[in-house]
């Protein structure tokens, strides 16, 4: 399931310094939409190092405004620093996306997080409904649900795989 335009996070380097006041700073994340936004937000973060990175001196290093412009550009020029997957993992509470990183790739390669969020409210129905969980009727009744709400695609592998991470998870909380 590739998306046609996808947005990615991503922040950048500025090195300011200015006498002997001077400082190696990460940006805001910012959201990309395509290449032309990726290249004015890395032009303009490349400029402003090159106009106010190399001037200063600081009190332990005379070279560190030197050595940090230098690592801003080298970083603001190559596409900045990747935040996509941090940024969406914000949008989760931690047992989703402990459950997802437990998953196998293939079964993170058809379904997404909100699919995955999706089963695990299912899951918690069915639990309060039946005793006997991750079983076969156990996945019957999660794609009955997932068919009412129109969501086809998740198949009985992926549900045993969700399981299996469900499992993993309730494990780990248990410790």
């Amino acid at each position: 399931m590739e998306k046609e335009n996808p947005i990615s996070y991503r922040t950048f380097k500025v090195s300011i310094s200015i006498l002997f006041f001077g400082g190696y700073y990460d940006t805001t994340v910012h959201k990309i939409k395509n290449n032309f936004t990726l290249v004015l937000f890395a032009g303009w973060y490349t400029l402003l190092t090159i106009l106010f990175g190399w001037w200063g001196r600081h009190l332990f290093n005379n070279f560190q405004g030197i050595t940090d412009s230098i690592e801003a550009i080298k970083i603001n020029l190559s596409g900045g620093i990747e935040f996509t997957g941090e940024k969406e993992d914000f949008d989760y509470d931690e047992r989703t996306i402990s459950i997802w990183h437990n998953l196998l790739r293939k079964t993170t390669q058809n379904i997404s997080k909100q699919d995955l969020e999706i089963i695990i409210e299912i899951q918690e129905e069915y639990e309060t409904l039946e005793k006997q969980k991750y079983s076969y009727e156990n996945i019957e009744f999660i794609f009955l649900s997932l068919d009412t709400i129109k969501i086809k695609h998740v198949t009985k592998e992926d549900l045993v795989d969700v399981f299996h991470s469900m499992e993993i998870y309730n494990k780990q909380i248990a410790q």
